[in-house]
């Protein structure tokens, strides 16, 4: 509780970054929370990490479903061309059982109706 905000130490950059994130979030209706205290435990994320998590009573004290953030520059230090990255980890079991907590049907006869892939940071910001 007494250590300093990682957000008091992001340069214009990463703070630019992290607002569009949550700019994209806010527009698709994604609801979430900043925690300056996440720490994924691998040094290699860069602008963004982050956890989804549930809240089902009776689901118990690990609330962390998947978690995972953005490696740009991470496939370079393994001797790959520059590309960006973004990666994540997640229990089938642990969401399989946040599912039935949550009285949460899928809808597994939907497929996907239109699939949007955009060049620039306008098209980009239009697509959402």
């Amino acid at each position: 509780k007494t250590a300093p905000s990682i957000l008091d130490y992001l340069n214009e950059e990463s703070a630019a970054y992290f607002e569009k994130v949550k700019q994209y979030l806010n527009d698709l209706g994604i609801p979430f929370e900043t925690d300056p205290n996440l720490v994924r435990g691998l040094d290699y994320y860069n602008h963004t990490a982050f956890e989804i998590m549930s809240n089902a009573e009776g689901f118990g004290a690990i609330t962390t479903l998947a978690g995972g953030g953005r490696y740009d520059g991470l496939v370079e230090q393994i001797g790959g061309p520059e590309a960006p990255g973004i990666g994540f980890a997640m229990s089938i079991e642990r969401l399989l059982a946040a599912i039935d907590a949550e009285k949460t049907e899928l809808p597994v006869n939907q497929g996907i109706d239109c699939y949007i892939v955009t060049l620039g940071e306008k098209a980009k910001d239009y697509s959402v």
